[in-house]
């Protein structure tokens, strides 16, 4: 069980051990901005177009998803990895996607 400890006081086990220590908690979010990744990942095998700050524009679906890359399987089964920082926007190509608030997507 996690013991979350806030200005000596521990809030989720109490016990007394730990009561003169402070534990500070850090957690990185790395890359879940906006659930981004959470999006991703459920809508991972629809057609997807994706346009790259540099203007070049790639079609396929999500393959894999990482921390920093989105990796997209093109029509012809070759796999394009793409760095998050260099998308500037994402269109899911189905309907569905889009009545679920997730249609476009800009970066």
């Amino acid at each position: 069980m996690l013991s979350l400890h806030y200005k000596g006081q521990i809030k989720a086990n109490p016990c007394t051990c730990h009561k003169k220590h402070c534990c500070c908690l850090h957690v990185n979010l790395a890359g879940l901005t906006d659930h981004l990744n959470y999006k991703l990942v459920k809508y991972r095998k629809i057609p997807v177009k994706i346009t790259a700050n540099n203007g070049y524009t790639l079609t396929g679906k999500i393959h894999q998803v990482g921390i920093d890359y989105i990796e997209i399987k093109k029509e012809n089964d070759t796999i394009v990895t793409i760095l998050k920082d260099k998308v500037d926007r994402i269109k899911w190509l189905k309907e569905a996607c889009e009545s679920d608030e997730v249609g476009n997507t800009t970066l």
